[in-house]
This record gives structure tokens, C-alpha cells and sequence, in this order.
């Protein structure tokens, strides 16, 4: 098992096709896979072969899907389509070294203004003697019964 899991790692980064039961085709960049052969996919292409009802001739449909996990019950094969894409050398990186502090480049000398004079807001203060509470009436309300059902 451990034999078929690095045979799978040598081609992750790789664009590959992936050939599924229902005769689809999903072509993607292999990211990653388990143990039941699940397959992760990105910037997934969909390729389907369709009949014409008038003609009877086969039309091919591409469509985009993104990312894509295929269960890997319904793989019927892989292939490599194209190397992994170079976007960076791991050779311009510095592996475990600490980063390096630089500047953001802005101008030297930013001119800070004086604030501008407001007009005085007015604030509140409250009258002598403080604000009056105010009580709620201590009413009692008849409200009438509710009827009753006369038993059965």
C-alpha cells in the first residue's frame, strides 16, 4: 500500500486527466488523494461527449468546474497531461531562514494640519435639583371575567 501511495505523490502539481464511469473526462492540476483513491482537483475542466439529435453526429462540451473532489470508486483511469508548472523555484525561496524587515516606500515628510476649529457643540447639563421621576398611577383596572363553559 505504501508502494501505490509514493507511485500517487510523484504526481501531485501534475495536470492530469481523469477518465470517470459515466465516460466523462475531468482534466485538472492533481492536488491530492487518500487512501480510497479520492482525488482532489484544481482549475478543473469538464469534457463530455454528446450526440446532435438531428445530425447523430458527436459535439464534445467543455465546461470549467474550479476545484473538484472525484470519488475515487468511479475513476477509471489517469494519465499525466502536462509536468507541474514552474510558477516559482524553490531556489529563490529561503527554506527556514527568518524574514527580512523592510520600509513601505512613502513619502518622507507628510505635512500633519492643525485641526480645524469647530464651532463649540452645545452639551446638556441638567437642571437643578436633577431631572423629576415620574411615578405610574396606582390604578387598578376591573376587567371583566372570562365566561366560562358550562360542563358537559
Amino acid at each position: 500500500m505504501a508502494t501505490q501511495r509514493s507511485k500517487f505523490l510523484q504526481w501531485i502539481d501534475f495536470r492530469v486527466r481523469i477518465t470517470i464511469q459515466d465516460g466523462r473526462m475531468m482534466v485538472g492540476t492533481f492536488l491530492a488523494f487518500d487512501k480510497h483513491m479520492n482525488v482532489v482537483l484544481a482549475d478543473t475542466e469538464e469534457y463530455r461527449i454528446t450526440k446532435t439529435n438531428k445530425t447523430g453526429q458527436q459535439k464534445q462540451i467543455k465546461r470549467t468546474l474550479g476545484l473538484v473532489i472525484i470519488r475515487g470508486e468511479n475513476i477509471i483511469s489517469l494519465t499525466a497531461e502536462a509536468p507541474p508548472s514552474q510558477t516559482f523555484k524553490k531556489s529563490d525561496v529561503e527554506v527556514n531562514k527568518p524574514g527580512k524587515a523592510t520600509s513601505v516606500n512613502r513619502p518622507g515628510n507628510i505635512p500633519i494640519q492643525p485641526p480645524v476649529n469647530l464651532p463649540a457643540q452645545p452639551t446638556l447639563v441638567p437642571p437643578q435639583g436633577g431631572f423629576p421621576t415620574l411615578k405610574a398611577p396606582n390604578v387598578m383596572v376591573n376587567l371583566p371575567k372570562p365566561p366560562t363553559m358550562p360542563p358537559m
